[in-house]
């Protein structure tokens, strides 16, 4: 922010909105302490997939080990991650947007 303001980018400053990326599972963990900093979190379910189960997508010898036990974007972690960013974000008064593969492979995803 500090960076962005030196540019005269001012986070509320003629309409200006930030919004952080929530794709590692500390920033959804502690979305009630990034609402205060941020307008808004744009999830990027390819990374927070990857990151809560710490194996690449690309990772060709776990892919299907993944898929088996259904640890992918549709899995039950990661609708329970997104559905409490959801949850704390809208406490705040946050808008939440979401980006990456989940919603074009399941458009049951966004049923949140």
């Amino acid at each position: 922010m500090e960076i962005m303001e030196s540019e005269g980018l001012i986070r509320g400053q003629d309409n200006l909105k930030v919004y952080v990326m929530a794709e590692i599972p500390s920033n959804i963990i502690c979305a009630d302490i990034f609402s205060q900093f941020f307008d808004g979190f744009s999830i990027g379910s390819n990374d927070l997939t990857q990151l809560t189960y710490g194996v690449g997508r690309d990772n060709e010898k776990m892919i299907p080990l993944m898929n088996r036990y259904n640890y992918n974007t549709n899995s039950e972690a990661i609708r329970r991650s997104v559905s409490h960013l959801i949850k704390t974000a809208h406490e705040f008064g946050r808008k939440v947007g979401i980006c990456g593969q989940a919603p074009s492979d399941d458009p049951d995803f966004l049923r949140f």
